[in-house]
């Protein structure tokens, strides 16, 4: 019998299935902060998103400040289904979104934009206890 474990962010060398979740909160100039919220666990390559949630937040309170999740093969960039996602999203909300994807060791930070092809790689993605998150576009100079 095969064991098969689960992965846990953070610990490299273990497998499980993609974990979702939705980013709340606000941005300051180059800096966003926002919350981790309706975080999900999807299959071995794929996770899905409440979209019902997700609009009725936003139309409530407009603070869908981008989207989370982990790739548990390692892949720290934007896969071409994450590309198409967030382009849609971004059109769907009419503003910028945030992408992280969470590899052993590290949050990979992207920004999509309106009319981009692709996300524009971030300079640092930190999360905290209690789903807290910390995004810094670019490094000060």
């Amino acid at each position: 019998m095969t064991e098969r474990r689960e992965r846990r962010p953070g610990k490299p060398g273990t497998w499980g299935p993609e974990e979702s979740g939705v980013l709340v909160g606000s941005r300051k100039g180059a800096i966003w902060l926002g919350r981790l919220c309706q975080k999900r666990q999807g299959e071995a390559a794929s996770v899905d998103f409440d979209w019902s949630w997700v609009l009725a937040r936003e139309e409530r309170r407009g603070d869908v400040i981008g989207f989370w999740h982990t790739h548990p093969f390692g892949l720290a960039g934007p896969s071409r289904r994450d590309v198409r996602t967030m382009q849609a999203w971004v059109d769907c909300l009419g503003k910028p979104l945030l992408c992280l994807i969470e590899v052993p060791g590290r949050i990979a930070p992207y920004l999509f934009g309106s009319g981009e092809e692709a996300g524009r790689s971030l300079a640092e993605a930190q999360r905290f206890e209690r789903g807290r998150l910390v995004v810094v576009e670019r490094k000060a100079s």
